[in-house]
């Protein structure tokens, strides 16, 4: 079976509750032991890797380092590692630039009407989802 491939996004944007959604991951860590947040941004949500196959987020596999545990109060010192599932689906340059779009607008304001446009037109303009998720 393939390895996934960062960085990930997370897809279906209409159920995203949060613009941070529409970040993409760089490696398979978190640095947060609330298991509130756990439940809320990751658990059970898919993500597209950069070849467009899609991956559950199924668990977390907490550090198994004494310290990081004893320590995670610290802004970066706890890190737990995502555990992925292959669905076996797949995701097209389009579908995902379509997605990822209609997230995008979901949370633009008057405010943020610039930066959206810029990150609509970066979008718009990927030739492959790993220039639309790593800009190369």
């Amino acid at each position: 079976m393939d390895q996934i491939e960062f960085p990930v996004i997370r897809i279906n944007s209409k159920n995203w509750s949060d613009t941070e959604e529409g970040i993409p991951l760089e490696t398979p860590y978190i640095y947060t032991p609330k298991t509130t947040i756990f439940n809320q941004f990751y658990l059970n949500k898919e993500v597209a890797d950069c070849k467009g196959t899609i991956y559950k987020i199924i668990d977390r596999k907490q550090p198994d380092n004494f310290w990081r545990v004893i320590f995670s109060f610290i802004p970066g010192v706890y890190k737990a590692e995502l555990v992925f599932q292959n669905t076996s689906k797949t995701i097209t340059l389009p579908a995902l630039k379509e997605d990822l779009i209609m997230g995008i607008k979901r949370f633009e304001t008057e405010d943020t009407k610039n930066i959206t446009k810029d990150w609509i037109a970066e979008t718009e303009s990927a030739n492959s989802i790993r220039e639309m998720l790593a800009g190369a």
